[in-house]
């Protein structure tokens, strides 16, 4: 384990009051374990969100026939409420790719920096404990 973890680690520990013996055998075999976990926690809630992003391209994919269902019966009778209908789903259709996509692009690469470099995402997650106790 890097020395700058460990050093970030001995500054959480003592703004708990904590004393961590680091020569201890059972220390770092847990901490490995622990982060561990952690990647895979971040890999597994990284998955639900990209889900998530697909469901919303698949309902954009739906409201898009919607939209354009709207704008052909508003070109047949330029009398009825269906202009109204065709800017609604066309600007929930817009909403929905555009959050489809920066949910789908944010997750696959938290995934892919889990799966390459998961010792960024605990990096990561350090730092903003330590700043959120220091705040």
């Amino acid at each position: 384990m890097s020395e700058e973890i460990i050093k970030v680690l001995d500054v959480l520990a003592e703004k708990f009051g904590l004393a961590v013996d680091w020569t201890s055998e059972n220390v770092i075999p847990y901490l490995e374990q622990l982060c561990g976990k952690y990647v895979n926690y971040e890999i597994a809630t990284s998955v639900v969100w990209l889900l998530l992003g697909i469901i919303c391209l698949f309902i954009a994919r739906q409201t898009f026939k919607l939209t354009k269902g709207f704008i052909k019966k508003y070109k047949e009778d330029d009398k009825s409420d269906n202009n109204v209908w065709a800017i609604f789903s066309g600007v929930f259709t817009a909403t929905l790719v555009i959050v489809g996509l920066a949910i789908s692009i944010e997750q696959i690469f938290d995934i892919v920096t889990c799966l390459t470099f998961p010792e960024k995402i605990i990096i990561e997650e350090l730092k903003s404990i330590y700043t959120s106790i220091n705040s």
